[in-house]
Parts: C-alpha cells; sequence; structure tokens
C-alpha cells in the first residue's frame, strides 16, 4: 500500500472558495490576540519571518505590518490556490508585493 504524502493529504474542511472566505473571516476576529502574541515574542521592524503553512496569507499580512518596510515575510503552503490567493491579496496593497513572497 502506498503511503500518502503531504501533497496528497485532504484538508479536513476543503480546499474551496468558501473554506478560504471563512479563514479570512476566522483571522479578522483573531488578529488582535495574534498580532499581541507576536509583539509579545518580539517581532518587530526589521526582521526575516518564515510562515509556514501560510494559507490565504492572513498571518503573513499581519507579520508583514510588524516588520515593517525594512523587513521580509516568507509564506510557504503545499495548497497553490490559497498560495495564488496569498501573492493577490499582497498585490491589492494590503501590504508590499516586495515584502511578502509566497513559496
Amino acid at each position: 500500500m502506498k503511503s500518502k504524502t503531504p501533497s496528497d493529504a485532504q484538508y479536513l474542511l476543503g480546499r474551496t472558495d468558501r473554506e478560504y472566505e471563512r479563514l479570512m473571516d476566522q483571522a479578522r476576529w483573531i488578529n488582535p490576540c495574534t498580532e499581541k502574541l507576536f509583539i509579545d515574542a518580539g517581532i518587530g521592524p526589521g526582521m526575516c519571518v518564515l510562515d509556514i503553512g501560510c494559507g490565504v496569507g492572513d498571518v503573513s499580512l499581519l507579520l508583514g505590518k510588524l516588520v515593517g518596510n525594512t523587513g521580509e515575510i516568507v509564506g510557504i503552503d503545499q495548497d497553490g490556490t490559497a498560495l495564488a490567493k496569498a501573492e493577490e491579496r499582497t498585490k491589492e496593497g494590503r501590504t508590499r508585493q516586495d515584502q511578502i513572497s509566497a513559496r
């Protein structure tokens, strides 16, 4: 029997536009707590942060605000559709496009 690789694995809640919207709604609700956590952890201007499993980019966008113009965020995810949405969101002006890169 062939074992599943991470790219074969199914995300339990699905990989649909509706699920991506649900995750963005959830992030809007929880972002104040997440931001406080990152500030308390010492994340700040000029830092380079790797966001593993970045999905549609909510945490990456929040981190981008904290690291400022001199910092960099690299988001990676196995879901190419989610990564495309994360890249699209950076182009919408929510943060500097060259500050956050999805891979």
